[in-house]
């Protein structure tokens, strides 16, 4: 049965609690027989179009109450009280030549050198008669009390995933765009997201074009190349922070310094929306236009991470709650939104869609960053647990399997409902925080990659869509955040001064802002790893960075120092925060390029110094891949485990470590740069997919320390790489728990203690630092224990089946038991380190294992206050970038021919280069 509702203009329609404004609503109710399944029992409401053939929605009949769940696409989006949603429900249609309020519409300026580009016209629309327009999320929603509505039933063969875009909202282009599509087979648009078909790339294009290219990122199943032809090196820029207008005095600066980018526009959703549905989108246009004139790109961002006040008042169920029976955090912040609320996508969507058509075609632009640091807070909202409910009844079908899989007859926890799942606020259990901080990562996740598909509706070929990682997010699995990314780009933020200084003793444990030089450079690994190919940095340090009371601006040449070791890890874009310091706000004291004053300075002087030196190196620094001796496994399930139930604990271990698996990571990490080697980040989803041989040849030596989450099958093949001929180095946790977070009953570390011939059943935490010495076999496998090392934090009681031991504790207790072993497994080695190395013996253990295959060149630093980072450039050249980490001047000796990339000078194999205080050299070998 179809119900046709026509409504007079503002009548509210009480049964559904919807105002409705010239249109009409179509209610399709088609009765089928209940059937088993994962919805049953969930009701929604479709509201379609009137003319076209509208969505079935179908679902067994029931009656419903007010504060059932709510299911979107097979998920239940929540549990809420039906309330109107201001301007989020239906959207009237309006003469397409005035604003909402009735004035003329504002003259659009034009843009020079665009292009022209024309849809196909549109067909005219009776007014009176256009579609009812709702976003997809929207189309679902609560009805009222009792009301009896149908839906369409669940495909058993339906995927789990979350999509947040569920259907195709209608599209409301500025005139001559592209319009929506309001059919499967519309050609004039793009599809869905997940089948996306880019079109060919158009060469010569702005941004990273250029006919070399260096490597390709996966998109949708398409390979997409993205291009260099320099790094480029910008800053974020804020003109309408300025206390005074100076576009044009700032424009001349940036140009003078080498600028060839910036970011803008990801900040201000009240500037672009006043007001519900009144936009003033002509603002950002001077900017665009001026970077034009001067030869600078521009990323535009959307601006869905600080949402304003007035959404935060019309609609306040989207602020975040961090418990779900707890109040919302509040406002006056940022990123206090429930970014998987209904309410705030349909306004997400509504200025993206605005933004993006308006400046799409504007040639300054190069590319997009959708939202900003995305995965801030773990929602708790009611609708999101709810969401979480049907996930876990979607992923193990029945409450009798949940019981099983997460082991709920502890301490009487069994469900004999879904309904009796408590929430998130008060629970212990590390099988239910595992699954609740997967899910909140998918969210997040999914976020992305819906912006990322609405942004590709307008964008040109020649145009990238990012978003800006800060890697320490709690819901951000950077791996999967990127899949639906053109590129990846992070922020590296980091301690100045005297924390860069080489040799480094400080062992302190580490912060969002990172210590240490080593610590750039793993941050530019990190960033290479999600996806395996050059990055951008969309933000790094300019002055002081942090709060008011971290004032570290960098000494000379550390701010050239940083840049050169992110470009020679791979990054095609330094992009400092921000351009100018701000005179308001929560980062009053966060220093940009300029000061206060306005007056450049210091930081304006060395910064533009590097901006020469880019510009002066063009393609030959940029897209660069580096060289790996070493390969990390990084694990963001194990990362979320240890940080719920931590192995280490802080000073005399009263408190936890809640980055006991950064710290263990971090240990090699270290080790890895302290003996002048290189790493590569990888994840298991580009790992265990891999045949284990093809990948022993690729990264002959493998760290996997604390992979506690992890399949049988993900253990057996660390076996089979090691067998296959790669050297595995096994850490602390790793195959003691499965993918439910439950610890394994085989003996540890489970499925390799045969091929490490070791195996322990207990473990000690070390509340201070246990000497260790050779172990019998050191000798033999030409291993040296460095002076002074120690084993730190953590001890496993590593007995010895049918291995040598290569390091042992000095301690009466811990002495029966071994530090490192080793032993060969087929044509390859496993060897196992049952501590938290220091620096020292970390180092010695990857130099060792390293030196036990294909071994490295002779380009290593040469005292103790260098670093060397070698890679790959877009002709083929070898790039090796030097630092002095010191203030005290040093010399390398080339051990082969090289040219400087700096001054173009040939520099003969045998000479000595000068490296002064803090300085670097950049030399390419053919």
């Amino acid at each position: 049965m179809v119900r046709h509702q026509r409504r007079d203009r503002r009548h509210r329609d009480r049964r559904l609690g919807l105002r409705l404004r010239h249109g009409r609503v179509r209610l399709r109710e088609v009765p089928v027989p209940r059937q088993a399944g994962p919805v049953r029992g969930d009701v929604l409401l479709a509201v379609g179009p009137v003319r076209g053939d509208p969505r079935a929605a179908v679902h067994p009949r029931r009656e419903v109450g007010a504060r059932e769940p709510v299911v979107l696409a097979h998920r239940a989006v929540g549990r809420t009280r039906v309330r109107h949603l201001h301007d989020a429900a239906v959207h009237h249609p309006v003469d397409p030549r005035r604003d909402h309020r009735g004035r003329p519409h504002r003259r659009q300026l034009g843009v020079r050198d665009l292009p022209p580009r024309r849809a196909p016209a549109a067909p005219a629309v009776p007014r009176g008669a256009r579609r009812v327009e709702l976003p997809a999320e929207l189309q679902l929603v609560p009805l009222a009390a009792r009301a009896r509505v149908e839906l369409r039933p669940v495909h058993a063969a339906a995927r789990p995933q979350r999509d947040l875009r569920l259907g195709e909202p209608v599209v409301r282009p500025r005139a001559g765009r592209r319009r929506a599509r309001e059919r499967a087979d519309d050609p004039r648009v793009p599809a869905p997201p997940q089948a996306v078909a880019r079109r060919p790339d158009r060469r010569g294009g702005q941004g990273m074009t250029d006919p070399a290219t260096d490597h390709r990122s996966t998109l949708n199943g398409a390979p997409r190349t993205m291009q260099h032809d320099r790094v480029l090196f910008g800053a974020a820029y804020y003109h309408e922070y300025q206390p005074t207008p100076r576009l044009d005095e700032d424009m001349r600066l940036m140009q003078e310094a080498g600028f060839s980018v910036i970011r803008v526009g990801e900040s201000v959703w009240s500037t672009w929306e006043p007001e519900n549905g009144v936009f003033d989108l002509e603002w950002l246009a001077p900017v665009l236009d001026a970077a034009h004139e001067h030869g600078i790109r521009v990323v535009l961002g959307t601006p869905t991470y600080a949402v304003p006040m007035w959404l935060a008042r019309i609609v306040p169920e989207i602020n975040v709650r961090r418990r779900t029976s707890g109040e919302a955090m509040g406002w006056g912040a940022r990123q206090e939104i429930d970014h998987a609320h209904p309410a705030f996508l349909f306004h997400a969507e509504r200025v993206i869609r605005k933004i993006v058509a308006r400046y799409a075609d504007h040639p300054a632009v190069i590319g997009y960053q959708v939202d900003n640091e995305p995965g801030n807070e773990l929602i708790a909202n009611p609708e999101v647990f709810q969401r979480f409910v049907d996930h876990l009844r979607h992923t193990y079908g029945s409450v009798e399997r949940l019981n099983e899989e997460w082991g709920l007859t502890y301490w009487s926890h069994r469900l004999s409902t879904w309904a009796d799942l408590w929430t998130p606020d008060g629970n212990a259990q590390p099988q239910y925080d595992l699954a609740w901080r997967r899910f909140q990562a998918s969210i997040t996740t999914d976020f992305i990659a819906w912006q990322a598909a609405i942004v590709r509706e307008y964008s040109r070929e020649d145009q990238f869509v990012t978003t800006c990682i800060s890697y320490e997010r709690p819901t951000a699995e950077d791996d999967a955040l990127t899949r639906a990314l053109d590129v990846t780009a992070g922020n590296p933020y980091y301690r100045m001064q005297d924390a860069l200084e080489l040799p480094d003793t400080d062992d302190a444990p580490q912060y969002w802002t990172s210590s240490g030089a080593w610590t750039i450079v793993a941050s530019g690994d990190r960033m290479y790893g999600s996806k395996q190919a050059p990055f951008l940095v969309t933000e790094t340090n300019a002055q002081a960075i942090g709060f008011s009371w971290t004032n570290e601006p960098a000494y000379e040449g550390q701010w050239r120092q940083a840049a050169w070791s992110l470009v020679s890890r791979g990054a095609s874009m330094i992009e400092y925060w921000h351009w100018h310091t701000l005179h308001f706000g929560a980062e009053t004291y966060w220093g940009g390029i300029l000061p206060h004053s306005q007056q450049p300075g210091r930081t304006y002087r060395e910064i533009a110094a590097i901006g020469a030196e880019f510009r002066h190196a063009g393609d030959r620094v940029a897209g660069l891949r580096p060289h790996a001796d070493v390969a990390l496994l990084f694990s963001n399930e194990s990362k979320w485990a240890l940080n719920e139930h931590p192995a280490l604990g802080l000073g005399e271990g009263t408190e936890p470590d809640r980055r006991s698996w950064q710290t263990v990571y971090d240990a090699f990490a270290r080790g890895v740069f302290d003996a002048g080697l290189q790493a590569n980040t990888v994840h298991p989803s580009q790992v265990f997919d891999r045949d284990p041989a093809s990948f022993a040849r690729e990264r002959p030596v493998l760290v996997a320390a604390a992979f506690t989450i992890a399949t049988d099958a993900q253990l057996r093949w660390l076996a089979a790489y090691a067998e296959a001929g790669g050297h595995l180095v096994v850490g602390i946790r790793t195959g003691y728990e499965d993918q439910e977070a439950r610890a394994r009953p085989e003996r540890k570390p489970a499925f390799l203690d045969v091929a490490a011939g070791v195996h322990y059943d207990e473990f000690s935490n070390l509340r201070r630092r246990v000497p260790v010495s050779a172990g019998a076999a050191a000798g033999a496998h030409g291993f040296t224990v460095p002076a002074g090392a120690s084993a730190t934090r953590w001890a496993d009681g590593l007995l010895v089946d049918d291995a040598d031991v290569l390091v042992g504790y000095e301690h009466p207790h811990h002495g029966r038991f071994a530090a490192v072993t080793t032993r060969a497994h087929g044509a390859g080695r496993v060897t196992s380190v049952g501590t938290v190395p220091d620096p020292a013996l970390a180092a010695a253990v990857v130099d060792w294992a390293v030196a036990q295959g294909s071994g490295t060149t002779g380009w290593r630093p040469q005292t103790d206050t260098q670093s060397v980072a070698s890679s790959v450039n877009q002709h083929g050249e070898t790039v090796h970038v030097l630092h002095n980490w010191s203030w005290t001047p040093s010399t390398f000796t080339l051990p082969v021919d090289a040219e400087d990339v700096l001054d173009g000078s040939a520099i003969a194999a045998g000479v000595e280069l000068a490296l002064g205080a803090w300085d670097v050299r950049v030399v390419a070998v053919r």
